[in-house]
């Protein structure tokens, strides 16, 4: 019978653009109103299964430091991802 082990995981991993892609449909699901951020309520509706109004509070608080009571992508990303996940710039370029 075959044994499974569980890898450790990579520190500094980068993450590839499939990921990327999948976080940004979930971010995009999650925004109800469809202005690019995310709202207390959005991240609840979502996540109200696994985390209370006070963890999802200290998220807010810790994360969204671009605009009051809202995520962006990138706050979102940082709650999302590993610690030590790198975001490659050329994924997340705006200039394109």
């Amino acid at each position: 019978m075959p044994q499974y082990t569980k890898k450790a995981p990579k520190l500094n991993q980068k993450l590839g653009f499939k990921n990327l892609r999948d976080f940004l449909h979930i971010f995009v699901d999650m925004d109800r109103n469809h202005d690019g951020f995310l709202c207390f309520d959005d991240f609840y509706c979502r996540y109200q299964h696994i985390l209370n109004k006070k963890d999802i509070n200290e998220y807010f608080t810790e994360f969204g430091k671009t605009m009051n009571d809202l995520l962006t992508l990138d706050e979102f990303l940082k709650i999302m991802l590993p610690k030590d996940c790198i975001i490659p710039e050329e994924l997340v370029d705006n200039e394109c």
